[in-house]
């Protein structure tokens, strides 16, 4: 259900509220299965406590260093920005340039956002699939940033080091029963070393009783005159 649940939903997670709620109220059968809706759509809970918040105009790009610099020293950290404003783009573009000589494995959960971002910016990152040649593989081996989804990141890349880990949609993590939860506790547990941080816009105070530290980051209101 977890695996249905998530496709039908990924596309509206910009809806606005009431158009997500609409589509839960037509689309959920059953009452125990509300939660993988309000998970998969993005909703926020606003009763979260974080451990620290960054301001932005735009995009989490501005503050890539403050949040690399805070990973550094937690090791465990959840980034919650809101759909729409680059989250896995700022380390795309800007993570060698703040941690030239680091290496980092970027998981996504789906394919189709492992082919957008490679048609955005193929030449700076290697990219895995359940599609990738043995070619990809190789290169895999020795480059500064891969994005693999997340089985892929299982299955091939278990054995090497990578200093960030970077897990987009992380609030699977906890979600009971996903149809990825297993694969990505695998991969926190094979990656111990590296330093993580999970990206998502709906986060979860679990988190913290999982030793994460809570990050928010958010735009910048604009001052009462």
């Amino acid at each position: 259900a977890g695996k249905i649940i998530f496709k039908h939903c990924f596309n509206l997670r910009y809806a606005s509220y009431g158009v997500k709620r609409k589509f839960i109220a037509e689309n959920c059968t059953r009452p125990e299965l509300e939660k993988y809706f309000v998970t998969h759509l993005n909703f926020v809970d606003y009763r979260i406590k974080y451990d620290e918040k960054l301001l932005i105009n735009s995009y989490v790009a501005e503050v890539l260093p403050q949040i690399l610099d805070f990973s550094d020293n937690y090791n465990k950290v959840l980034l919650r920005a809101d759909t729409g404003r680059g989250k896995t783009t700022a380390f795309i573009k800007d993570f060698q340039k703040h941690r030239p000589n680091s290496r980092l494995l970027i998981l996504v959960p789906l394919t189709i956002i492992s082919d957008q971002n490679e048609k955005d910016y193929g030449s700076k990152v290697v990219f895995l699939t359940g599609q990738s040649d043995g070619f990809a593989h190789e290169k895999a081996r020795k480059a500064n940033i891969v994005l693999a989804t997340y089985e892929q990141g299982t299955k091939h890349l278990a054995h090497h080091t990578f200093d960030y880990l970077v897990i987009d949609e992380a609030h699977q993590l906890i979600v009971a029963n996903s149809f990825k939860a297993n694969v990505i506790r695998e991969l926190t547990a094979l990656f111990k070393e590296s330093k993580i941080i999970g990206l998502t816009g709906t986060p979860s105070e679990v988190f913290s009783l999982l030793g994460y530290k809570l990050l928010d980051v958010d735009v910048e209101k604009p001052k009462q005159m």
